[in-house]
């Protein structure tokens, strides 16, 4: 079970067995993680505010590639994958300017364990 821990700027590992975590990725800068989402090839992808990007993670922990830019997204809060289509689905709160949720897809490339260059193929606004 991988768990956003936003006070301590990390992103957790629980072991259902002997329900002992360990720090998956720390943060060394304002961000925080808002939400965790695992895909079935065990990369991590974490979302996070502050810098408002969307990172994905291999099962060690090892930074893969960012999948936004800074400030792409505006005040995300929730993420879910959709591994049929390559699709991520971002809920953002800020995007309207008014506090009305937005839903954005992000599409990656596969094989997502070694992205190409151009990983990112565009950012859509859905509502």
């Amino acid at each position: 079970l991988y768990i956003a821990d936003a006070t301590n700027r990390a992103v957790r590992r629980l072991d259902l067995t002997t329900s002992r975590s360990s720090v998956l990725f720390q943060f060394t800068n304002a961000a925080r993680p808002v939400d965790v989402a695992v895909d079935p090839n065990t990369n991590v992808f974490v979302l996070s505010t502050g810098d408002d990007r969307i990172r994905q993670l291999n099962a060690n922990g090892g930074l893969v590639t960012n999948l936004t830019a800074v400030g792409a997204l505006i005040n995300p809060t929730a993420l879910a994958l959709d591994t049929t289509s390559s699709n991520i689905y971002v809920v953002e709160l800020g995007g309207t300017g008014v506090g009305v949720p937005i839903l954005a897809k992000v599409q990656w490339s596969r094989p997502m364990s070694t992205p190409p260059a151009g990983y990112l193929s565009g950012l859509q606004f859905l509502l």
